[in-house]
This record gives C-alpha cells, structure tokens and sequence, in this order.
C-alpha cells in the first residue's frame, strides 16, 4: 500500500511519520483536487484530442523519469526479504474462514431474552 512504501523512506524518518504521512496525504488531495481542475481548463482552451495528447505525453514522461531515478536509487530501496517480516499471512485454512465466519454470524445480544423463542422452537419439534 501507499502508507507502508512512504513510511519507509529516509525523508518520513527524518520528520516523522505522523507528519509524513500528513504531508502525504495533503499533497494527494491538493491534487485530487486541481487535477480535474487543470483538465477541464485546458479541455476548454484546447479541446478533446489536444488535451489527451499532451496528457498522455505527459504522462510518459513522468513514467520515464520515474523509472529512471528508482533505478538509480535502487541500492536505497528495503529489501524484499525486510517488506516480508512485516507483512500479515492470510488464514490458509477452511477451518480458520469457518470460525471466522461463525464468530460473525452467530453473534447473541446479551439484552435480548431468547428464552420464549428457544420455547416456541422446541414446542414446534415437538409437534412435527
């Protein structure tokens, strides 16, 4: 997920991750926010296919420059064994899903007197 890549890189360290993560999420909605905005302006200004050209173009280019500086950072990157101690296994097991399943359905409201309906029920056996 996006929280556990940014808590784990040496600026959040530095700061904090309370505030990291604050600055984070700050940055992603500003834009959030002027994404649609920019889009919409230059989809007014320019039109429909200009605005898909320059945004993809845009857009590659990002990916290029990604690519190329986390390769050059590679060697700062966790490893793949260090991510993996963290991380939470799934249940494997049918019998774990079963309780698991069980203990979300079968849950009794201690408020609620079932004891008329544990009577009605019996009384109905009783009968068939």
């Amino acid at each position: 997920s996006q929280a556990s890549l940014i808590s784990e890189t040496e600026i959040v360290n530095t700061i904090g991750v309370g505030t990291g993560m604050g600055l984070f999420r700050f940055w992603e909605r500003v834009g959030n926010v002027s994404g649609p905005l920019v889009v919409g302006y230059m989809t007014a200004k320019l039109g429909y296919e200009q605005t898909i050209g320059i945004l993809g173009i845009f857009s590659l280019s990002c990916s290029l420059v990604f690519f190329t500086v986390l390769s050059l950072n590679k060697s700062k990157l966790p490893s793949a064994k260090r991510r993996n101690e963290y991380s939470v296994q799934p249940p494997d097991t049918k019998e774990t899903n079963n309780r698991q399943w069980q203990s979300r359905h079968s849950t009794v409201n201690p408020d609620r007197d079932t004891s008329a309906l544990k009577s009605t029920v019996t009384d109905h056996a009783d009968e068939g």
